[in-house]
């Protein structure tokens, strides 16, 4: 069978293929955007409801950032958060968690 032949042969089975309507392909091609769209919010609720579950069950720490709101003070105390006199930040050190293959370590910011 030579290229002449086997082009021939497909240009003529491609006439016998039953195409969709131009409604049929807007119609098909918009159900497969929407349904696309929530099978990704699905799996981006699961993963992130996973990831918190994991984090704070088993690590003990929080992926969402923590916002410090200055606390009332007395005289002769700070408030956490708030920097000191030197410019220091008196703030507990945060906990990033760093996944390397399957080990997970956690490691502190100063």
């Amino acid at each position: 069978m030579g290229l002449f032949e086997y082009i021939s042969e497909t240009r003529g089975e491609m006439k016998h293929v039953s195409w969709p309507t131009r409604k049929q392909t807007i119609m098909y091609t918009t159900l497969v955007i929407l349904i696309s769209a929530i099978v990704a919010m699905y799996l981006g609720a699961l993963d992130f409801l996973f990831r918190e579950a994991f984090l704070s069950r088993l690590l003990g720490v929080s992926s969402t950032p923590q916002t410090s709101t200055p606390a009332e003070t007395t005289e002769g105390s700070e408030a956490v958060g708030v920097p000191s006199e030197e410019g220091e930040s008196s703030e507990e050190p945060q906990f990033d968690i760093s996944v390397d293959g399957t080990e997970v370590t956690p490691t502190i910011n100063e």
